[in-house]
């Protein structure tokens, strides 16, 4: 029986042990970094995986991949088993090097791990290889999928700042710039010493727009990651703080969000000091001892780039620029070039005197097509020419109390702060009586990776953000010779990549990477007994293609073969992706541990697809009967939370009357679903159940619920 290696608690741990911060001279924070960045090398502490042929075997050579791709896939399979109700994810298959890639990483990393959903990770000390990640949710399956719908939302706004034709800089910067004027660092928990985990997670930053470095650092992470873009996060054990190496045009650079991020935080402004950096520059800028220093970031194309003095966010438009500096409002082309001043905002008094401020206190944000911006008494917009300038909203009321210092666009909102001094944060921030007009701000897909087979079909669902906003939305494909869409249908030709793109009516965006691969049903059997023509043979394809039954030996299949009924719960076990269980001795009297189906019947007995005889034994050995596999399946079914509605006569076969009560909703369900179609005209519910009809159930089941 195998153990967990469980590395959440050493998160926890780590977490637990945060530094106090010191307040830098551009009010930024520095903190630690709290996730486990080597291989492991001591595991004696722990009780290590055995491997047998159920379940692990040997590694004989681990897969090569690209990390920030290996964590976006099993953060992928992470969000697919949440939403399937399930209890973990099986990653044995994939050789995963638990030596070379720490996938632990998913806890801060992946946006789904995040309202109280956690996750324990599990690897074979004797292959080396990561076997397993086990999911913890407290929600029900509808607040999970509103969970995840919330946290693809936000995602599909962020990742549509970006758009079609920019360069790699410019994908950084919009990301960059997103992050400093929409998110928050959580200072209050950092002095309370409070920080709940959600703060160190990109899910915590995404949802409820707070966080400290490592959120910020891993959630720009994985932007840039689906983004295309190689990105890293670093650390510095010295500073207690992490922050990005991201790499532009073949280059690496320094890129740290939360300290452009005012502390405390100043509605809609930003600093771009720490953008695409040079190792030199960001020494200057007071970072130091760094763990990735095999990165060298030795380019300084931009230390001096135009951004290092504006306070803004920078508003990319075509082949225009925008943004405040000093205090003014400028274009210029995206090469830096032609800078143009388009608007005096005018000056921000220091309160009850007539000094002033050398800055503008201005945020800005686009919307259709005209730019909002704020002096100190006014929320205005002008054109994109400069020509047209006209009032928005002016507060009169809250004027009392302070100046204007910043607005932003949130939700379809206008947010501005009142201020007497911009270097605190003792305010209110409110919402100016302005209806802007609503459009889409966010396009995104049920799946953002899709691994198919020749032939198949899949339906892409697309949501849009805000939600509730309707929209017209196009299709295409990257390449139709590996698969091809129609309203969101996407049907797999070809063995190879391809991108199916949604694009809304007003440009915004969202793609899935389609991975396509042989059909397996066309795989070669080794087995003498399954000979071309046999009612069984797509069949057995199918579950042997699958893992789900692997024949009695390597020649024989045994299709005419009984099923006990141990065999059958490795079947269903098999099929849900042998999830890792505790040995309960106390579960049935005739259940040992280390028996080739001990985990299988574990894992039955504790989702309640198997309850075992009144008696306490679960009878391993006895032949199964086609009613107690209909019970199984139901009770699978229902456990997976499937549509299980279907019912079938089962007065239309002379002998429904052998049909046990126990039995008799399930062997209903299993004849209207089309999984059992009656024995030479009867229904032989307490017949056993051979190999060959068992594989054919089974096939029957996955293709109609398309598992």
């Amino acid at each position: 029986m195998k153990r967990k290696i469980s590395l959440f608690m050493i998160l926890l741990l780590l977490l637990t042990f945060v530094q106090p911060f010191t307040v830098y001279a551009e009010e930024t924070v520095e903190e630690t970094v709290v996730y486990p960045t080597g291989p492991l090398e001591d595991v004696s502490q722990y009780e290590k995986v055995d491997p047998d042929a159920s379940r692990c075997g040997e590694v004989e050579a681990f897969e090569e991949y690209n990390e920030i791709r290996l964590l976006l896939e099993l953060s992928q399979k992470i969000k697919n088993a949440l939403l399937a109700g399930e209890q973990g994810v099986d990653v044995q298959g994939m050789a995963i090097d638990v030596n070379r890639y720490q996938i632990s990483e998913l806890i801060v990393f992946s946006p789904y791990l995040s309202n109280g959903i956690n996750a324990d990770f599990y690897y074979s000390y004797d292959s080396g290889a990561w076997t397993y990640i086990k999911l913890t949710n407290p929600m029900n399956h509808e607040e999970t999928k509103a969970h995840i719908l919330a946290v693809e939302e936000e995602i599909s706004v962020i990742l549509n700042q970006v758009s079609e034709g920019m360069s790699e800089e410019e994908k950084a910067l919009a990301v960059h710039d997103y992050f400093v004027c929409q998110y928050e660092y959580d200072e209050d928990n950092y002095n309370a010493g409070t920080i709940p985990s959600d703060s160190f997670r990109s899910g915590g930053l995404f949802m409820n727009g707070i966080g400290v470095c490592q959120a910020y650092a891993e959630a720009y992470k994985y932007i840039l990651g689906l983004l295309g873009m190689e990105c890293h996060v670093t650390g510095s054990n010295g500073m207690n703080h992490a922050w990005n190496i991201v790499k532009v045009d073949g280059a690496y650079y320094h890129v740290d969000c939360t300290w452009d991020d005012p502390i405390s935080d100043k509605l809609g402004r930003a600093y771009h000091e720490h953008f695409l950096l040079s190792d030199a520059m960001i020494k200057q800028r007071k970072h130091f001892g760094w763990d990735l220093t095999n990165l060298v970031c030795s380019s300084t194309k931009y230390d001096n780039a135009y951004w290092m003095n504006i306070t803004s966010p920078i508003v990319m438009n075509g082949e225009n620029r925008f943004y405040v500096e000093g205090t003014s409002l400028y274009r210029q082309n995206r090469n830096g070039q032609n800078k143009t001043a388009l608007k005096d905002l005018g000056k921000w008094y220091v309160w009850g005197s007539n000094a002033y401020y050398t800055d503008a206190f201005s945020g800005l944000f686009l919307h259709e097509n005209e730019l909002y911006y704020n002096t100190a008494s006014e929320i205005r917009k002008i054109s994109l020419d400069g020509k047209g300038d006209a009032l928005v909203y002016r507060p009169d009321e809250q004027l009392k109390n302070g100046y204007i210092y910043g607005i932003k666009k949130r939700a379809g909102k206008i947010e501005y702060q009142i201020l007497k001094d911009p270097a605190k944060s003792e305010s209110n921030v409110y919402v100016a009586p302005v209806a802007l007009k609503e459009e889409v701000s966010g396009i995104f897909l049920s799946q953002t990776v899709l691994q198919m087979k020749e032939g198949e079909s899949f339906y892409l669902e697309y949501h849009l953000a805000p939600q509730g906003i309707k929209a017209q939305v196009t299709w295409n494909t990257s390449n139709s010779n590996v698969a091809g869409v129609e309203n969101g249908t996407v049907t797999a030709y070809g063995a190879g990549e391809a991108t199916i793109t949604a694009t809304t009516d007003n440009g915004k965006r969202a793609s899935c990477q389609v991975i396509v691969t042989k059909n397996e049903t066309n795989v070669s059997l080794p087995f003498v007994d399954v000979n071309d023509g046999d009612w069984y043979q797509d069949a057995v394809k199918f579950v042997y293609a699958r893992n789900i039954m692997t024949g009695m030996n390597e020649a024989e299949f045994g299709p005419g073969v009984r099923l006990s009924r141990a065999q059958f719960a490795t079947i269903l076990y098999r099929m849900q992706g042998t999830p890792e269980v505790w040995y309960d001795w106390e579960a049935f009297s005739d259940v040992s541990e280390g028996q080739f189906y001990t985990e299988a019947v574990m894992w039955a007995r504790d989702t309640g697809v198997i309850t075992g005889y009144e008696d306490g034994r679960f009878g391993p050995a006895d032949e199964i009967t086609r009613e107690q596999m209909a019970l199984m399946m139901f009770r699978y079914a229902n456990y997976l939370q499937l549509d299980t509605a279907a019912r079938g006569n089962l007065y239309e076969f002379p002998d429904a009357d052998r049909v046990s009560g126990f039995a008799w909703e399930a062997v209903e369900w299993a004849v209207g679903g089309g999984l059992i179609t009656g024995d030479q005209g009867n229904i032989n519910p307490r017949g056993s159940a051979e190999r060959g009809q068992c594989a054919i159930i089974i096939m029957r089941f996955m293709e109609g619920y398309g598992l």
